[in-house]
């Protein structure tokens, strides 16, 4: 590695890095409407006025294959769902 020359400079002070930030944040665009996502991508959240809380489950390669399947059929996601069947069965 002879010849490499690697410079090394003073720690940045605080107003530096800000300005730093402040030029890597995305610039405004134009108002145009933005590209609509995926139908496979879930863009809300179901409307509800309880705070949502994470439930992660392991189950087989063939029981999730069918849920998936179902919720296709139905139009719907696998999270909508499958929050719709544990409300039914739960309240």
């Amino acid at each position: 590695m002879a010849g490499k020359k690697i410079a090394i400079t003073k720690k940045p002070t605080a107003v530096q890095a800000d300005e730093w930030v402040e030029e890597r944040k995305p610039k405004p665009q134009e108002e145009t409407k933005p590209a609509p996502k995926p139908a496979t991508q879930q863009t809300q959240v179901e409307e509800s006025p309880e705070e949502l809380r994470r439930f992660t489950i392991d189950i087989s390669e063939q029981l999730h294959r069918k849920i998936k399947a179902k919720a296709a059929m139905e139009g719907e996601t696998m999270a909508k769902m499958l929050r719709r069947i544990l409300e039914e069965q739960f309240t």
